[in-house]
């Protein structure tokens, strides 16, 4: 088990959707997610967050992260987002436990790049 808490910034490349970065998580039962407002660095003020993650560094290796929610009916594991925001936030208790490796994704691609996106992985105390 990772002890203490690590951070690990992200950016968007012009025209990208997904962090250029992938961060390596192994250990941390939790991620918290801070995003800069959006601007115009994605086209529109209101973008969708996401984070993607893995038991690889190959980018093309991760998922979705789903986390367990109510389970009723079609909605027992639901795929885990900030929805529609202008930014300027940090998330909370987001569950990577298991997973080596994430990434932070926009539902929107960047236009001219963004940066500032922060992932800070930790444990319960």
């Amino acid at each position: 088990m990772a002890y203490g808490e690590q951070l690990f910034t992200f950016d968007f490349a012009s025209a990208a959707s997904k962090a250029s970065q992938v961060a390596e998580v192994r250990g941390y039962q939790f991620a918290s997610i801070l995003a800069p407002a959006f601007g115009t660095n994605f086209g529109t003020t209101s973008v969708g967050i996401k984070l993607e993650g893995g038991y690889t560094s190959t980018t093309g290796q991760l998922a979705a992260v789903r986390a367990m929610g109510v389970y009723s009916g079609g909605s027992g594991i639901l795929e885990w987002e900030v929805p529609n925001s202008t930014g300027d936030y940090v998330t909370g208790d987001v569950p990577i436990w298991g997973l080596t490796h994430v990434r932070v994704v926009a539902n929107t691609a960047a236009t001219d790049g963004a940066s500032g996106f922060i992932i800070r992985a930790y444990n319960d105390k």
